[in-house]
């Protein structure tokens, strides 16, 4: 797993979420992985989260 970024939100996604990439080991060495929001209240309370599909990794996530 590394963090991707704190709590934001984006056009694509307006709910308040931080970022996550998860990735097996072959994943990693084939510079791919899943990105994840997890999604929280305003309290920073869990609330929710959705695993995107795999995918390849860009320059941006590290």
């Amino acid at each position: 797993m590394s963090y991707r970024n704190p709590s934001h939100s984006s056009h694509m996604d307006p709910r308040p979420h931080t970022t996550v990439l998860l990735a097996t080991e072959e994943q990693a060495r084939n510079n791919k992985s899943h990105a994840v929001h997890i999604y929280h209240d305003q309290n920073g309370n869990y609330v929710g989260h959705v695993v995107f599909p795999e995918r390849q990794n860009k320059s941006s996530d590290n």
